[in-house]
């Protein structure tokens, strides 16, 4: 008898081109459903110039299906955060180099 093997599978994405993506799920979601059914479609994973990127990242690498041999149980897609650097440019000056206590140059 075997046994099952569970097992997470991740990916990390950048999207650099929302509406592609959104393109890209439009035709996997016409291609599950056999039916170009755009109103559908933009209900799940909004429009081309307002997509909701979690949905269209779980309708492109989600195949719906199961592979044989395998049981999907479920897909999870969120948005990380941008960092704090990312956020906050105008808080993060020139750091200098580091002195001996660890903090910029001037402080030792």
């Amino acid at each position: 008898m075997t046994y099952p093997i569970f097992a997470h599978v991740t990916l990390h994405i950048e999207v650099l081109d929302a509406q592609a993506m959104w393109r890209r799920a439009y035709g996997a979601y016409e291609e599950n459903n056999g039916t170009a059914d755009q109103g559908g479609f933009e209900d799940i994973c909004g429009t081309e110039h307002e997509p909701d990127i979690c949905e269209c990242a779980r309708m492109v690498f989600d195949p719906g299906d199961s592979p044989p041999g395998i049981q999907i149980h479920d897909s999870l897609v969120e948005i990380r955060p941008p960092s704090w650097d990312d956020r906050y440019p105008h808080f993060i000056g020139d750091r200098g180099d580091l002195g001996t206590d660890g903090f910029g140059g001037g402080h030792d």
